[in-house]
């Protein structure tokens, strides 16, 4: 007989019961979240993307994500809630985890939008536009081509202007995005735009060169990340099997699988496989991380 219908009837109604609440708190937190997060990154200025701060709500609903799915697993593997409770409390570490994720995802789109940016700036550079004023109205350009959304490029330009308008030198205005968005590609352009002040008619020669190198580098990275998309989803299918293949066996062949969760020895195993996933998952994950 299946392990679900072996005195444990009523614990599995209460496991279900409890994740659907769980879910639906999950489920409103994000709407709230969500409200919040949108007038928050409407009053940022000047915003650091080395950093990620993350709201009251966030860490709640990242560490209830975390510990719910950490639960189910423990669950699956142990069959005890005790010991799916103390499982599910390493969830209260994911939202350090997940803030570095997020802050990576940032600037990722933060880089893509600039590379969009470098060629507004090379086109009107090309145009005849000096390159002071086309970073001036790189802003205008981005505007049209990113015509819905919110985007952090459009942002920064936006300040750019205003400073440069304000009075403040250009070189310092990029240098202060360099210094904040944490990217090579923006500290590379900014290195190679302010030496180029000093080389009179040639600055937009060098400007647009550099430009089509660091452009040429973005695209190349990000043909790299397509052709490793396959394989990404490969490893998450492979992390991902192994609960199924607990989860099928639990429910198919229960008295089979009993031994594993009715003895000290056979949770040590239990553990020991726990602990093997989970490296294995960092490794794919390590992999998979490719910098060009």
């Amino acid at each position: 007989m299946s392990w679900i219908y072996k005195g444990g009837y009523y614990m599995n109604i209460i496991v279900i019961i409890v994740v659907g609440i769980i879910i639906v708190a999950l489920f409103f937190l994000g709407l709230i979240e969500s409200k919040q997060k949108a007038k928050e990154r409407a009053a940022e200025i000047d915003v650091n993307y080395n950093e990620y701060h993350m709201t009251v709500i966030e860490r709640i609903r990242y560490s209830l994500m975390a510990g719910l799915f950490l639960f189910l697993v423990g669950y699956l593997f142990y069959r005890s809630i005790i010991l799916a409770l103390a499982v599910s409390l390493l969830g209260l570490a994911y939202p350090t985890v997940k803030r570095k994720q997020l802050m990576e995802k940032r600037k990722s789109k933060l880089q893509l939008e600039f590379k969009d940016a470098l060629a507004v700036i090379y086109t009107s550079i090309s145009a005849g536009t000096s390159p002071t004023n086309a970073v001036i109205g790189a802003k205008d350009e981005l505007e049209r081509l990113y015509f819905e959304g919110d985007h952090d490029i459009i942002k920064e330009f936006d300040r750019m202007r205003q400073k440069i308008q304000f009075n403040e030198k250009v070189e310092d205005v990029l240098r202060n995005f360099s210094d904040r968005s944490g990217l090579e590609d923006v500290a590379n352009f900014t290195d190679v735009f302010v030496m180029s002040m000093n080389t009179g008619g040639k600055q937009a020669e060098i400007i647009k060169s550099t430009i089509n190198t660091i452009v040429e580098k973005i695209e190349i990275k990000r043909e790299i990340e397509v052709m490793v998309a396959e394989k990404k989803f490969e490893a998450k299918v492979m992390n991902v099997m192994p609960f199924l293949i607990m989860g099928g066996l639990s429910l198919s062949a229960g008295d089979y699988m009993d031994p594993l969760f009715t003895n000290i020895m056979g949770r040590v195993v239990i553990t020991v496989v726990l602990i093997l996933l989970g490296i294995a998952y960092l490794v794919s994950q390590k992999i998979m991380r490719i910098e060009v």
